[in-house]
């Protein structure tokens, strides 16, 4: 009866030995890493687009890639990294913003992470208003001797390169 006690015993440890091999514990980050960005405020109009680029400092043998990502983002502001994650030193970090994005500030942060490392940079980006859509206006009580002139919203007027003479045909 001991034997058999012994044997199964033994049986049960060699079958937890072989079904539950050791675990690798995962490799130890090496180094660290921060990030800039330039420029770090932009200004950008309704329907537009601008540029920067991200700046990965890599230091103490760090290899790692790094995923990127945008905080604080609107829902009318939309945001692409080129590439993403970064393997290299930089990504190009590309802003659009809708036909309808209103006028303000926004405190943006750049995030990067890579396993259990990350870094951030911030940002600021001013949404202007739209330009006023041009308006034409043409002083119709000319003489055929004098050229018209125009005048643009927010401008003082200018004479028209070619002047009417009141019926539609050209003179110079």
């Amino acid at each position: 009866m001991k034997n058999f006690v012994c044997s199964v015993i033994l049986t049960v440890a060699l079958a937890a030995c072989v079904s539950n091999p050791p675990v690798t514990p995962p490799p130890n980050q090496t180094g660290s890493f921060s990030l800039t960005l330039e420029p770090t405020t932009f200004k950008i109009g309704p329907a537009s687009q601008v540029s920067a680029v991200v700046s990965v400092a890599r230091n103490g043998g760090f290899t790692e890639a790094v995923q990127l990502s945008l905080e604080n983002l609107p829902a009318d502001i939309t945001a692409s990294f080129d590439p993403n994650p970064t393997t290299g030193d930089t990504s190009k970090l590309r802003l659009s913003s809708s036909k309808t994005s209103s006028a303000r500030m926004l405190n943006l942060s750049v995030k990067g992470l890579a396993g259990a490392l990350q870094a951030s940079t911030n940002a600021t980006l001013e949404i202007t208003s739209a330009l006023p859509a041009p308006s034409l206006t043409v002083d119709t009580a000319l003489r055929p001797a004098r050229p018209a002139l125009v005048g643009i919203a927010g401008g003082a007027p200018r004479p028209l390169a070619t002047a009417m003479d009141g019926k539609g045909k050209r003179f110079d």
